[in-house]
């Protein structure tokens, strides 16, 4: 599979299956959902750092000639603790978000915005880690999504953290371990598929989570062998269909 290539994601790697379409993503997304303290209004982290066979993958990190990018949609944040900050490779600095409503209400939950990664160019990943800010440990996130899109719009879940509460460490400004992904399915085109669907032949567009499925869909007048390939780790399951021409 893609993911076990070193070379993954090269035009020359698996090109019927998905890495012509690029098993690599150019942007990421972390979205905390719940801290240490339930009742911390504010989310903070040092760094975000990703990595691709145990290495910071390349142009992840802030650089004046050809570095990503970090910002935050509607994120509620001090300018000297923007996005920027957690890709800077300085634990001194941090990023945080806060919830515009400060006030804590029995049952009530805070909600945090998401730090979005922009590398310069789609580059694979399959682990991603955090270290922790300079200060207040009640703020670390716990609980989180991470998402990853090709061009910014469709987004599919590449982890789903729910309470990683003993695995986040206390001390200040150090790394977390490394969590790894579940690996998308990026669907076929029309010209693999012979009769298909002309805008693409799985309902479900281009690229789908590990765990989804891909709809089969061809063009009228043609029914597809299978109704539905499971994504599954990066593979499809059948890996494609054919459109036969439908009987009468």
């Amino acid at each position: 599979l893609a993911k076990h290539l070193p070379n993954a994601c090269t035009l020359g790697v698996d090109k019927d299956m998905c890495c012509e379409r690029g098993m690599a993503l150019q942007w990421y997304r972390f979205h905390p959902k719940a801290t240490k303290d339930y009742r911390a209004f504010q989310v903070q982290l040092s760094e975000f750092n990703l990595y691709f066979y145990g290495v910071l993958v390349e142009f992840s990190k802030m650089d004046d000639d050809y570095g990503a990018i970090a910002f935050s949609v509607d994120g509620d944040y001090p300018d000297r603790e923007n996005p920027m900050k957690a890709i800077d490779e300085d634990t001194k600095t941090k990023w945080l978000d806060a919830d515009p409503d400060p006030k804590w209400r029995e049952g009530e939950v805070y909600k945090f915005k998401a730090l979005t990664i922009q590398l310069p160019k789609a580059m694979p990943m399959d682990h991603y880690s955090f270290h922790t800010a300079n200060d207040i440990p009640e703020r670390d996130p716990i609980s989180w999504t991470v998402e990853g899109s090709p061009d910014n719009k469709m987004w599919v879940t590449l982890a789903n953290v729910t309470d990683a509460r003993d695995q986040i460490p206390d001390e200040r400004e150090v790394e977390t371990p490394r969590f790894d992904i579940s690996v998308p399915c990026f669907l076929p085109l029309p010209v693999h598929i012979a009769h298909s669907n002309a805008t693409a032949p799985c309902l479900e567009g281009d690229i789908v989570s590990s765990g989804q499925v891909c709809t089969a869909s061809c063009e009228e007048g043609y029914t597809p062998s299978i109704a539905s390939l499971l994504c599954a780790e990066g593979a499809l399951a059948p890996r494609s269909f054919i459109c036969a021409p439908a009987t009468a």
